[in-house]
């Protein structure tokens, strides 16, 4: 599931890889999704409209050991120690090649 205010993987890409992805627009839509698809891993950027995606983890992290990965264009330590201490799987930032993206989602999923 990606959770995204701009949720698209670019299609070329999402070929490439066996992930078959549930977009959501903001964190609260994120959620309900998260309900109904039962997903494998979740990417989730925090810089969302109606629920952030830190409000988003927190509340994935009430019911859920799915993993999240963040993918966001925040760079900065203190989002990325935040997002770990919350319950990430993993923290990437933007912009990043959609095969590394593909490696470090691959990674995660294999946490659980």
């Amino acid at each position: 599931m990606l959770a995204a205010s701009n949720p698209h993987l670019p299609q070329s890409d999402e070929k490439k890889t066996s992930f078959y992805t549930v977009a959501a627009y903001d964190g609260r839509e994120g959620l309900e999704s998260l309900a109904i698809a039962r997903p494998d891993i979740v990417m989730l950027d925090l810089q969302m409209p109606m629920m952030d995606g830190w409000q988003a983890l927190e509340r994935i992290r009430r019911s859920s050991s799915v993993p999240v990965v963040v993918l966001t264009e925040l760079g900065d330590a203190q989002s990325e120690e935040r997002c770990l201490a919350l319950g990430a799987t993993d923290y990437v930032s933007k912009p990043i090649q959609s095969r590394t993206l593909a490696e470090r989602v691959t990674r995660a999923a294999l946490v659980v």
